[in-house]
């Protein structure tokens, strides 16, 4: 060795397996959207979408993540912020204006409609109803038997808010097992054949399942 070098030694990263799930999730979601022809910028610019960021989250730079800034996405996973789930029952001027916003919409061939099965996890739906929302889209929610007072009375707000979202009459005791799935989905497509204009729907189970395609798609 020469006098005066130095040879730095690499020291690898000790990660846990939470930290490995979260940074394979990203990686294959970036690679997803780039290889797909998905620009965020360009998106954002093109649709002119707003997105209601929680206080617990504003902070956070999404781009960065979406752009693969590793050491970013390093330090939000070492410093994740902690999501209070809150109760509160909003009016309908609040939810219209989280969920279908201000952007204009464009006329779509044909609406889907939605059957999901719920019982928890209000302010997920929400996200996921405004990711897929559209004025020619339907989205009909089956309400779980064991669902607390409260989900059941944010849900029925929702519902009386938006024309275009329905609750079954009837509800079911539902399980991972699937016991009384098919019964509650059947209570959905009910509800739902009445409705003009969509062409698909699709059913949507307790789990945490979301589209990753834009409504248009």
């Amino acid at each position: 060795m020469k006098a005066g070098s130095t040879i730095a030694k690499l020291v690898p990263v000790r990660r846990t397996l939470p930290q490995k799930i979260f940074f394979t999730i990203v990686a294959l979601t970036t690679l997803t959207l780039y290889y797909s022809g998905y620009r965020p910028v360009d998106f954002m610019k093109k649709s002119r979408l707003s997105f209601h960021k929680r206080p617990e989250t504003s902070h956070l730079d999404c781009g960065r993540i979406l752009r693969g800034d590793m050491a970013y996405i390093a330090s939000v996973a070492t410093h994740r912020p902690v999501l209070r789930s809150s109760e509160q029952i909003s009016s309908c001027e609040e939810i219209r204006s989280r969920v279908v916003g201000s952007a204009p919409m464009k006329t779509l061939a044909f609406g889907v409609a939605y059957a999901r099965i719920v019982y928890r996890d209000y302010e997920f739906l929400e996200d996921e109803l405004r990711s897929s929302y559209h004025s020619q889209n339907y989205f009909c929610y089956s309400i779980d038997r064991k669902a607390n007072k409260n989900f059941h009375s944010r849900i029925e707000k929702l519902a009386s808010c938006l024309p275009n979202v329905l609750i079954t009459a009837d509800e079911y005791d539902v399980d991972g097992a699937g016991h009384n799935m098919n019964h509650a989905h059947y209570a959905c497509m009910r509800l739902l054949v009445r409705k003009p204009g969509w062409g698909y729907v699709v059913l949507l189970q307790i789990c945490f399942k979301f589209l990753v395609r834009e409504r248009a798609k």
